[in-house]
């Protein structure tokens, strides 16, 4: 499963890029329909936060938010 950075769209409350809503994946966007798990990751000295969800086109995406960076990467995922 190979990550690409991607722009996304998301929901920002309490914290940024607390919920994703919409990603562009090879050009397209695609709609969010549903989050099915996220949780933070230590990568190295980096925090990193992982979106596991569901586009309305039933496609599957692992999306992760770099903070200290702030960028998003996309990998697709075959379920």
């Amino acid at each position: 499963m190979s990550e690409s950075v991607v722009s996304v769209r998301c929901y920002s409350g309490h914290t940024y890029a607390q919920e994703p809503r919409s990603l562009v994946w090879q050009g397209k966007e695609h709609v969010v329909a549903s989050v099915k798990s996220v949780r933070r990751v230590l990568k190295g000295e980096t925090v990193l936060v992982v979106f596991s969800v569901e586009t309305t086109g039933r496609m599957f995406f692992q999306l992760s938010y770099d903070e200290s960076t702030d960028t998003w990467s996309a990998a697709e995922r075959v379920c």
